[in-house]
Formats: C-alpha cells, sequence, structure tokens
C-alpha cells in the first residue's frame, strides 16, 4: 500500500532513526528486514511503529500529516517528531521518479484532498483517491485492476484515467474535452449530466449513466444531447 509512508522510528540518544522499506509500508516487514525486536525487551521498548500521510498534496513535506501507529512513547520529544518527518519524507519521495509513482500493488492515496498537475500514478492493482474532489490537468491514472475516485466531482482536459476492470466516477456530472476513459469492465459515471466531443470513452463491460447500463459511448452522448 502506499497511502502513507510507514517507518519504525528507534531511539539514538536524544533523537530517532527512521527505519523503512521502498514500496512497503508493513510495519512487521520493517521490522524482520532491519531485525528489530517486537518483544518485552529493553531494546524494544525504544522504538515505535510511525506513518506520514499525503493529505494536501504529495512533493512539500507541510502536506503530510504525521502520526504514531500506536499511542506516542513518553520517551518521544518534539524533536524527535520534526526529525521523523524528514526522514519519512525522504523516503517517500525517493519513491517517486519525478511526477510518476509505480507499484506492482495497489496505490491507496484515500486521504489525499489534492493532486498535481502531470502526476502519473500506475499500480499493479488498484488505485484509491476517494477524498479527491478534483483533478489537474494531464494527471494519469493506470490501474491494472480498480480506479476509485467516487467523490470525485470536476476533471480537468488531459486527464487519462485507464483501468483493467472498473473505474468510479459516481459524482462526476461533466467531461470536458480531451480526457480518457478507458476500463476493461465497468465504468460509473452515474451523476452524470454532460459529455464534451472529443472525450475517448470506452468500457468492455458497460457504462452506467443517468439510470442505465451503456455499452455504446456514441449512444450515451445522444441520449444525452436529446
Amino acid at each position: 500500500m502506499c497511502r502513507k509512508k510507514s517507518g519504525v522510528a528507534v531511539k539514538s540518544g536524544d533523537d530517532v532513526v527512521v527505519y523503512t522499506i521502498p514500496g512497503n509500508d508493513s510495519h512487521s516487514d520493517i521490522r524482520e528486514k532491519h531485525n528489530l525486536r517486537d518483544d518485552a525487551s529493553l531494546m524494544a521498548r525504544y522504538q515505535t511503529p510511525v506513518e506520514f500521510v499525503p493529505v494536501r498534496g504529495l512533493f512539500d513535506i507541510a502536506d503530510y500529516e504525521f502520526a504514531f501507529d500506536e499511542s506516542q512513547p513518553e520517551w518521544w520529544t518534539d524533536k524527535m517528531t520534526e526529525s521523523a518527518k524528514k526522514q519519512l519524507f525522504r523516503a517517500a519521495m525517493d519513491e517517486w521518479d519525478g511526477k510518476t509513482l509505480k507499484s506492482d500493488k495497489d496505490i491507496d492515496l484515500s486521504s489525499l484532498t489534492s493532486i498535481s498537475e502531470g502526476v502519473t500514478l500506475k499500480a499493479g492493482g488498484s488505485i484509491y483517491l476517494s477524498s479527491l474532489t478534483s483533478i489537474s490537468e494531464g494527471v494519469t491514472l493506470e490501474a491494472g485492476w480498480y480506479i476509485n475516485l467516487n467523490s470525485l466531482t470536476s476533471i480537468s482536459e488531459g486527464v487519462t484515467l485507464k483501468a483493467g476492470w472498473g473505474i468510479n466516477l459516481s459524482s462526476l456530472t461533466s467531461i470536458p474535452e480531451g480526457v480518457t476513459l478507458k476500463a476493461g469492465g465497468d465504468i460509473n459515471l452515474s451523476s452524470l449530466t454532460s459529455i464534451s466531443e472529443g472525450v475517448t470513452l470506452e468500457a468492455g463491460g458497460g457504462i452506467y449513466a443517468i439510470g442505465k447500463w451503456w455499452n455504446d459511448a456514441d449512444a450515451l452522448r445522444k441520449a444525452m444531447k436529446g
């Protein structure tokens, strides 16, 4: 999952060292990879699982929110929080190639409320962006299985969405020119009221809009004009 950047913070003097694994946010995997004990030993008392969640954006440390996976330890200080934020942000940015993020698993950014122009997300599994209400120009999302954008109400020109199975755009009311939507299965456009010329709309299963299923995008366009 890529909803957050997870790590295990280990006390080191008056600071912490945060251990992570590229592309893996499982705390148990991080502990195993870095030989970090998770028991009643003294060493284990001075470590804690932490998370850095992108909320307002992806490329600025101020747009992330820091959290403890468990309760904050008694030995933790504000200095450690700032240090952990910087380490987790660097680890998160290391997974990006410019504005492109690739994963052979799911990409779960369910807490994200804003996405920059030109961002590309490619997932072998699904992409979850359930808190987004708008998508900037030039964004590309490609998922092997499913794309969930169920809160999206506005989409910009030049956006491309491709999914091996389905795309959920159940709150979207209009689609501007230059948008591409392709799904091997179904596309949910249940709130759609208008669609521009120049939109590429393909669904191997069907398109759900204006209260019924459509197998033909051209027929949907004609129905909306009529």
